[in-house]
């Protein structure tokens, strides 16, 4: 019989595209990796500047639940009244928390053109309906 000491986990896959670092680090809520990446002028209709201090005080609120990194999934936007209405969205939950903040990254030529908040998530593998949310559009600049 053979003793194991420590728990193996699966390697993560590296990061390929703009998109795939994108959820790697917000996963991690490395704020100055996500800068790093973004490469466009504004994101939500708002200055890069102003969208990243928004997703500062998000992950500020995830690590106030004790949220020690976020998991994902993967689903739908169901938002009737949205431009992203049957889009794919990626929801990023907290590990400990449950909060949940759900974005649409539209990508085109493998970059990330624009990213939009989800108010209406439908996940592919897991019900969310009950988490609450985090919402960037309502965090103060």
């Amino acid at each position: 019989m053979q003793l194991t000491l420590f728990t193996i986990e699966p390697k993560e896959k590296e990061p390929m595209t703009q998109r795939d670092a994108f959820v790697h680090f917000f996963k991690r809520m490395d704020l100055e990796m996500i800068d790093l990446i973004l490469e466009r002028e504004t994101y939500m209709e708002i200055p890069k500047a102003k969208f990243i201090g928004r997703l500062e005080q998000a992950f500020d609120m995830f690590k106030g639940f004790s949220d020690l990194h976020l998991k994902e999934s993967h689903g739908t936007c169901l938002g009737k009244g949205c431009d992203h209405f049957l889009d794919r969205a990626v929801e990023f939950v907290g590990n400990r928390s449950g909060y949940r903040l759900s974005l649409v990254l539209v990508v085109k030529d493998g970059k990330i053109e624009d990213i939009s908040e989800c108010a209406k998530f439908r996940a592919n593998t897991i019900n969310t309906s009950e988490r609450k949310m985090i919402v960037l559009s309502l965090m103060n600049d």
